[in-house]
């Protein structure tokens, strides 16, 4: 049963997403600096490169390796317990292991960063339930725009992350930033949420059982997005996009460290140009074109515009085409992604929102742990290679679903 809300409570879904966002994009910029250089407090100077560049990707990996059993198992769950409950247990956990992860770096010990950062992927499943709630208050006709507004959301976080985090890189702008500023500022963050979400938030889906989801039954969530006649070639799809996606946005920094020397400061301040992409294609040009065309061709056509730009990014790697590639591929993605989103939810039924929704997040986080361990060899190989093959998956996401026969359902939400 679909609890009615109005605007009040997307506002606040909205809200959650951002500081979501905002916490991990301010963390982010600052892998290089972690893991790479040589001044980097977490692994030993007498470390080889190629060692460097495997302790990056084990801490990439190590948060959609959480992800990947925690979003489909809380998904399935806050199917049975109602969204609420899931998310502030979540919320809490991030906002701890955030702290691990400073303290983890203060005291140079890189085996609890890593498990830190499983801990924060594992329970790091609020995008996937937002979006489930969002699924829950929304129609037919109006679910591809509000889920668009989920990624408008974290494009504001996106926004604001990078742009605090630059400062860690550069004392001179406030001088008691440092590294470890941005890990407690997400800590903090994810706990005014949690208290945020506890007060103002109403429960959206009236759950039918009370009854626990055994953690045993972690695969059978994730499965039944690959499993589902519905939604299984989707899930193929939307795989696709992530890997795509997860290529890309996991190899920037290296690629602007290793060919311009960018510091985390001026990675910081190209993720906020990403960001600025991804605000103005969900304000303004992802509405206008759900307007006039469907959805089913929006997506296709974002993915071979996406194809082109990461292709020229990749054979051509000179700065001022890196500037205006991660501003066109943002607006193009986005606007793909949430069109994706919509196809998917309105393939199953209301009570299955949070299981498809927590099972894209799975597939997602699936695409991440892969895309860690092939950026350290692609990147070992050729820095510019990742986003190559970036567009490469971004292609055939296009090509399958262009070659996706209409299902009813299909037919239905994409006109």
């Amino acid at each position: 049963m679909i609890i009615k809300q109005d605007k009040t409570m997307l506002t606040v879904l909205m809200i959650t997403i951002s500081l979501d966002f905002m916490g991990f994009l301010l963390v982010f910029p600052l892998f290089p600096d972690l893991f790479i250089a040589k001044t980097s407090v977490l692994v030993p100077a007498s470390a080889s490169l190629a060692m460097r560049y495997f302790y990056y990707a084990l801490a990439l990996a190590t948060w959609p390796a959480g992800c990947f059993f925690g979003t489909a198992y809380f998904g399935a769950l806050s199917d049975r317990m109602g969204r609420k409950r899931i998310i502030l247990l979540c919320l809490a956990m991030v906002s701890f292991s955030y702290a691990l992860q400073a303290i983890a770096i203060h005291f140079a010990t890189l085996m609890l960063f890593f498990l830190s950062r499983v801990l924060q992927g594992f329970f790091g499943g609020n995008y996937d339930i937002v979006q489930a709630a969002v699924a829950d208050m929304s129609s037919p006709n109006d679910k591809a725009r509000n889920m668009s507004l989920i990624a408008l959301a974290a494009s504001f976080g996106v926004v604001l992350g990078p742009l605090i985090s630059a400062f860690a890189g550069s004392s001179h702008f406030i001088s008691w930033f440092t590294i470890l500023t941005p890990f407690w500022i997400a800590a903090f963050l994810a706990l005014f949420n949690l208290i945020w979400i506890g007060t103002v938030f109403k429960e959206t889906y009236q759950a039918k059982s009370k009854e626990p989801l055994k953690l045993s039954k972690i695969f059978t969530a994730f499965l039944f997005i690959f499993t589902d006649l519905r939604v299984r070639r989707l899930a193929v799809i939307y795989f696709l996009l992530a890997v795509g996606w997860g290529l890309y946005v996991q190899a920037i920094p290296l690629l602007l460290q290793k060919l311009f020397g960018f510091g985390p400061h001026m990675i910081g301040f190209f993720f906020l140009v990403l960001g600025v992409g991804l605000f103005l294609a969900l304000q303004y040009i992802q509405p206008w074109l759900i307007k006039q065309y469907r959805l089913k061709s929006i997506y296709i056509y974002s993915m071979y515009v996406v194809t082109l730009f990461l292709l020229l990014a990749g054979l051509l790697p000179l700065l001022d085409i890196e500037w205006v590639t991660v501003f066109f591929v943002a607006i193009f993605h986005v606007s793909a992604y949430g069109c994706l989103l919509a196809i998917i939810s309105n393939t199953v039924t209301i009570d299955e929102q949070g299981r498809v929704m927590g099972g894209t997040g799975a597939v997602g986080s699936l695409a991440f742990a892969l895309n860690a361990f092939l950026i350290a060899y692609l990147s070992a190989v050729n820095v510019v290679l990742p986003v190559i093959i970036a567009s490469f998956m971004y292609f055939l996401s296009g090509i399958i679903l262009s070659r996706t026969a209409a299902t009813h359902n299909l037919r239905q939400y994409s006109s």
